[in-house]
């Protein structure tokens, strides 16, 4: 090549030599490529002289030997007539192989009709400069080879020969669509994370924005390139930054940076960012590159919930995000940094791989996350499961994993790419919004519980003014339907104290006899004692018919005792052990009536029938029994109408556990 009208030629054996200037070589120094000349005296020369002497020239050692470039010859008829060395070790034929035959047996079969008429249209019109066309070598392999070419006419301008000069760009493409596999998987990447991904300047002005840009601020990445991050902010937070950046060395990164920008439609949204700076092979500041994450939601969360403000921001600035790759053809799987200390694990403590990835999932969370990865890899849908691990401490965290599956021309999937991100504040909060509904629902219930009885001690209260007018059999039934009222409402009030538990028998039982006494002064002459091992809880939906059932009893002992001494008192007593409950109810001179049988029915008054009408299908059995002194009946209640009571401590982990309630009884 040329390098200035007043240079030297350079020796054509260290690169590529346009073939038009050959031809000014060989017109001016008659062959010899080491002579000075000028562009001057090539400009008075033109094409149309011997070819003879050209195909002589052509033979000469710097051209067919020492040059690098690619040279050859083809006649009018499309024979080879002339290839360097250059061109036979590209394409790995002999001089033999090549020279008079026709030059479309170095194209592929199915090019070679193309390639031919190609050529007879440049036998009419003229050559062809800077076009790449591949070649086939003589082990199969295409070859890129960036053309230039001009034809050598006879005196009276007729086509005779095509002189091509080429270089191998074969390698140099090789490394282009390396670099394109590596530039899109960097892209493949930055658009699965639904973060902000930016690169600036040393002066802070944007270079790069990721396409994520849009959905957190409304702008377009090329709106943003040129800008800083300052021409985001309100004046306030640009001051804010501005001092607290002046108390920082130059060229320090960020990390988990909050400040608020402004959205294109003017909402302030809050932002955390991290980035690090970059510099040159000598060390300059060339700019900053890192992510930037829209936390508006998170921080609005954390305001409502002030007691939690500093835990929530402290867990929330450790809760880093890790991308992850997965070939499924090879299943080779690869990690960034940041996910093993999400699993609890040293970078790089072993070879990734997608067992050993189940190995760390909770077993009964496996079963979730294999079945979302056929489901994604079978349909096409994003991958997007939450699911447990355990740490090596034994501790549980949660974790979400997301990600895209990347499919080949078939519709094969081929890999998947994807992030995953600690989830465990997110949970937390779950679990108060969910405790937090529950007291709610509580609240409400206990108030309902409150308002009926209210509602039917008003009901008792008129029933007594009503039965001081009445006396005989009438009062006696008054007083009863009384009791019975009264039972019913002491189970309402009962309800309304507690606090989202079922009924205890040991806070049923003591209530109804409380309860008696309200009803007429005799009634409280009751003895009542409990013994108690671990509380009993009543079936829900069984506990008023268990509570007029004791009224009923009690009733009976107190209406049928007979006290006339002043000796005796009925007596109730409770004792719950190994998970079963035993009321005892003695009656002090009372008498069984003649052939008595609560089973058959027999021997019966009202208050007995009501009794056998209200016992629940099972866990519980009633028995009478005649002493000399009185009568005796023990209720004895099991499962499933009662249950051991056990505290409702809260989710907790295991190396911080929940203070278990006080017992209620």
């Amino acid at each position: 090549m040329v390098a200035s009208d007043d240079k030297e030629w350079e020796n054509p054996a260290t690169g590529r030599l346009p073939i038009i200037d050959l031809f000014y070589i060989f017109k001016t120094v008659g062959g010899q490529p080491w002579r000075r000349a000028s562009k001057r005296h090539m400009d008075r020369h033109s094409n149309s002289w011997p070819t003879a002497d050209f195909l002589e020239a052509i033979e000469h050692p710097v051209f067919n030997d020492a040059l690098s470039a690619l040279l050859i010859v083809i006649d009018r008829g499309g024979e080879i007539v002339y290839t360097n060395r250059a061109f036979r070790k590209c394409c790995g034929f002999s001089d033999a192989e090549l020279r008079g035959k026709h030059f479309s047996i170095l194209f592929p079969e199915r090019q070679r009709q193309a390639v031919s008429n190609s050529f007879d249209q440049m036998g009419a019109d003229g050559p062809a400069s800077d076009f790449v066309i591949p070649l086939c070598s003589s082990s199969g392999e295409s070859l890129y080879i960036h053309w230039s070419t001009a034809t050598l006419t006879t005196t009276d301008g007729a086509f005779e020969y095509l002189v091509g000069s080429g270089i191998d760009t074969t390698e140099h493409r090789r490394t282009l669509l390396s670099f394109e596999k590596s530039h899109r998987r960097f892209q493949d990447l930055v658009e699965t994370i639904g973060d902000w991904v930016w690169e600036t300047d040393a002066g802070h002005r944007f270079t790069y924005c990721s396409p994520q840009i849009e959905a957190i601020l409304g702008y377009r990445p090329e709106e943003i390139i040129g800008k800083t991050p300052f021409d985001l902010m309100p004046a306030d937070e640009v001051a804010r930054l501005t001092r607290e950046f002046g108390r920082k060395p130059a060229a320090t990164g960020v990390d988990r940076m909050v400040s608020i920008k402004c959205h294109k439609d003017g909402r302030s949204i809050i932002m955390e960012s991290s980035g690090v700076p970059f510099f040159s092979d000598r060390g300059e500041l060339l700019g900053y590159r890192g992510v930037s994450r829209d936390i508006t939601e998170r921080q609005n969360i954390l305001q409502a919930l002030q007691r939690s403000e500093e835990r929530l921001r402290l867990s929330q600035r450790f809760a880093n995000i890790g991308s992850w790759e997965w070939d499924i053809a090879t299943g080779s799987v690869y990690w960034s940094e940041q996910v093993w200390p999400l699993f609890g694990l040293p970078v790089n403590s072993f070879e990734p791989s997608y067992a050993r990835f189940l190995d760390h999932v909770h077993a009964d969370d496996r079963g979730t996350v294999v079945c979302a990865l056929k489901e994604s890899l079978a349909r096409g849908n994003p991958f997007d499961v939450e699911f447990r691990i355990a740490w090596p401490d034994g501790s549980i965290h949660w974790l979400r994993g997301t990600g895209n599956v990347d499919r080949d021309a078939g519709g094969e999937p081929v890999r998947m790419l994807g992030v995953v991100s600690n989830i465990d504040q997110h949970k937390s909060l779950e679990r108060e919004i969910a405790r937090q509904a529950d007291r709610q629902r509580n609240l409400l219930v206990r108030e309902v519980h409150h308002r009926i009885k209210n509602n039917l001690q008003g009901i008792v209260g008129l029933l007594r003014n009503n039965m001081l007018d009445m006396s005989g059999t009438a009062r006696v039934m008054l007083k009863k339907t009384i009791t019975q009222i009264n039972s019913i409402a002491l189970i309402h009030g009962i309800h309304g104290q507690r606090d989202g538990r079922e009924l205890l028998l040991c806070e049923l039982l003591p209530a109804i006899v409380e309860g008696h006494a309200t009803v007429d002064r005799e009634l409280a002459q009751i003895d009542f004692s409990q013994h108690v091992d671990n509380p009993l809880q009543l079936l829900d939906r069984e506990a008023v018919p268990i509570a007029l059932i004791l009224n009923e009893l009690i009733t009976n002992a107190v209406k049928h005792a007979d006290r006339r001494d002043g000796r005796d008192r009925v007596n109730v007593s409770l004792h719950i052990q190994d998970g079963v409950g035993e009321i005892r109810i003695y009656c002090p001179g009372g008498r069984l009536p003649e052939g008595f049988d609560f089973h058959s029915g027999s021997g019966h008054g009202t208050g007995l029938s009501l009794i056998r009408a209200l016992l629940p299908a099972e866990g519980i059995s009633v028995r009478y029994q005649q002493t000399e002194a009185g009568v005796s009946t023990v209720v004895r209640l099991t499962a499933p109408l009662v249950r051991a009571y056990h505290s409702s401590g809260q989710e907790r982990r295991p190396s911080a556990p929940a203070p278990a309630e006080k017992t209620p009884c």
